[in-house]
């Protein structure tokens, strides 16, 4: 568990999303590839939304390079999957 409020500067993380004071996020923070495994990450958002819809996700980083269809895929998945939540 991080303490978002200590690298905040001040400012209102979850409102700056658009999370719901007090929300619960889950995030991960690296380069979308599939050597990162931001596949399994969205596995596990979409189980875990299913029991726990309250649930917040962040996914923060750059595309891979060479890796462009991966990041097309990825992006679709996203839309297809959680079309009311992507920002």
């Amino acid at each position: 568990s991080v303490d978002i409020e200590k690298y905040a500067g001040g400012r209102d993380i979850r409102a700056s999303f658009g999370f719901p004071a007090g929300a619960t996020i889950i995030a991960t923070i690296g380069q979308i590839s599939h050597r990162k495994g931001m596949d399994v990450f969205l596995d596990m958002a979409a189980r875990l939304r299913a029991t726990r819809p309250s649930l917040r996700f962040l996914i923060v980083g750059p595309g891979a390079k060479g890796e462009a269809e991966y990041g097309r895929t990825f992006d679709q998945r996203l839309r297809d999957e959680f079309r009311d939540d992507v920002r």
